[in-house]
C-alpha cells in the first residue's frame, strides 16, 4: 500500500557559453511528445487538446534543428530549449503516471540523457514521488528549493543538512517574476504540489525559464529581434543568478541515495539551465 504524504492545508498556488550550439541540444528526433500539465486549453472559445498542438510545434523545430544548416538561427534551439525545461518542471509538478515518465524518456531520448529507459511507472515509482518531494521524515526527501540547497552543506559526519525553507532568495525570485507577469502560482499538476509550491521550488524556476524561452521564440517568429533578445537576456540573467547555482547541486543531493527517476530528471534540468547560458542562443534568427 502507498504511503501517501499528509496534505497540508492549501496555499495558492556555473556558466557554460559556447560559440557553438549546447550539446544538450547537439542531437534530435521527429518523435518527441512534450508532457503536459494540462490536458486541455481553450482556443477562440472553444476547448481543444492541448498536446496535439504542442506536438506538432515540437516536433516542427526539432524537424527544423535536424534540416538545420545555417549555424547562425537560434530559433529552433531556443525553441527545443523550451520544451526541455517545460518536460522536467512537470516531471516534478506531476505524479509519475505512465504519460509522465514516457514523456520524459522520449524527451531524454532525443537529447542523448542516458538511464531512463528502464524506468517504469508503478506504485514504487509513486512511493517514491512522495518521500523524494514531500515526506520529511524520509531519507529520500530532498527540498528541491534554492534556498534550502544553497544554504545547506554535508557535515562533519558526512550527513547532508539544508538550510531553512524561508530564504531572501525566493524574494528576489519572485520580484523576478512579477516584474514580467509570470505567476507561478498558476501551475497545474498533483494538488499537493501544487499547494507546496513556492517561487524558488525546482518547478517554478524551470518553468519561469521556459516561460522566457517561449517568449523569445514566439518573438523571433514576429521577426522581433530586440523583443527576443530581452527575453534570452532575462533567462540567461536568471540562470545565471538563480537556476545554476544550485539546481546542479540539488542533483547531487538527489543522487547521495539513489540514482533513481527524480535524480535524473535533475541531472537533465541541471543541464537544461546551463545550456540556457549557450551564446549561440542569442544569434539573430
Amino acid at each position: 500500500m502507498l504511503s501517501t504524504p499528509r496534505r497540508s492545508r492549501a496555499r495558492r498556488p556555473g556558466s557554460m557559453p559556447t560559440g557553438r550550439p549546447h550539446p544538450l541540444l547537439a542531437n534530435a528526433a521527429r518523435s518527441l511528445v512534450r508532457p503536459s500539465a494540462k490536458p486541455h486549453t481553450r482556443q477562440n472559445g472553444h476547448i481543444v487538446p492541448m498536446r496535439n498542438q504542442l506536438q506538432q510545434g515540437i516536433v516542427k523545430a526539432l524537424e527544423e534543428r535536424i534540416t538545420m544548416t545555417d549555424s547562425n538561427d537560434s530559433a529552433p534551439l531556443v525553441r527545443g530549449l523550451g520544451v526541455v525545461l517545460d518536460a522536467c518542471a512537470e516531471a516534478f509538478l506531476n505524479e509519475p503516471t505512465s504519460q509522465v515518465v514516457s514523456d520524459m524518456r522520449r524527451v531524454a531520448n532525443v537529447l542523448g540523457a542516458p538511464g531512463f529507459d528502464d524506468i517504469e511507472a508503478d506504485d514504487g515509482l509513486k512511493q517514491r514521488y512522495y518521500d523524494r518531494m514531500f515526506v520529511t521524515s524520509s531519507p529520500l526527501y530532498v527540498p528541491l528549493r534554492e534556498g534550502s540547497i544553497v544554504g545547506g552543506g554535508v557535515d562533519q559526519n558526512g550527513a547532508m543538512r539544508y538550510a531553512g525553507i524561508e530564504s531572501g532568495r525566493a524574494d528576489h525570485v519572485l520580484r523576478c517574476y512579477r516584474a514580467v507577469g509570470f505567476d507561478h502560482r498558476a501551475l497545474v499538476g498533483y494538488p499537493l504540489a501544487i499547494s507546496t509550491l513556492k517561487p524558488d521550488s525546482i518547478a517554478s524556476e524551470l518553468a519561469f525559464l521556459a516561460f522566457c524561452v517561449q517568449r523569445c521564440a514566439k518573438a523571433n517568429e514576429a521577426g522581433q529581434r530586440d523583443e527576443a533578445a530581452r527575453w534570452i537576456e532575462l533567462a540567461q540573467t536568471f540562470a545565471r543568478d538563480h537556476a545554476c547555482t544550485w539546481i546542479p547541486a540539488a542533483a547531487a543531493c538527489l543522487e547521495r541515495t539513489y540514482r533513481d527517476f527524480y535524480a535524473r530528471v535533475c541531472t537533465l534540468a541541471a543541464q537544461a539551465v546551463h545550456a540556457v547560458l549557450d551564446e549561440a542562443l542569442r544569434k539573430p534568427s
